[in-house]
């Protein structure tokens, strides 16, 4: 079946078989996920494979996942886990509620800062800022552009 959102056609299979031979057969076309030009900016998530595209991606693995680098920052990643249970485990002792979805989100965000920045979220600008940025611009990544459906209206 296929179904076409503004411009932008979309093919629904529906059968194990159809979606067997599909990924199969034609899986350069349809592994790559749709482009929303809200990520194409500057993301090498969303962008295509291009030139730019591999350096980015060699630049990532070879400087951010590399096992040396995941190696050195063992420590901190242990330390901020372990901070994570101390907070929730005074928490609980007291028979207090604890929002683990914000204890998680800050370990998170921490974790990423000291891997990227080598600083902690607690050496700049207030948690609750960071968290609404990050949440801001999540929901303006993900949510649906006219010009994603509509291609006439991209330079707007």
């Amino acid at each position: 079946m296929s179904v076409r959102l503004g411009s932008v056609q979309a093919v629904v299979v529906s059968s194990p078989d159809a979606a067997s031979e599909i990924l199969h057969k034609h899986n350069a076309h349809v592994a790559d996920r749709p482009a929303v030009d809200a990520v194409l900016a500057n993301s090498l998530i969303g962008s295509p494979p291009s030139a730019r595209w591999r350096a980015l991606r060699k630049l990532c693995v070879t400087e951010l996942f590399a096992p040396s680098r995941l190696n050195a920052l063992r420590p901190m990643r242990e330390e901020k886990v372990a901070e994570l249970v101390r907070h929730v485990s005074r928490h609980a002792a007291r028979g207090e509620p604890v929002a683990v979805r914000d204890l998680a989100f800050t370990a998170a965000m921490n974790i990423m800062s000291g891997a990227l920045f080598s600083v902690g979220l607690d050496s700049g600008p207030s948690d609750r800022e960071f968290k609404d940025a990050v949440k801001e611009a999540t929901v303006l990544v993900v949510a649906p552009n006219v010009s994603d459906f509509f291609h006439i209206f991209k330079r707007w």
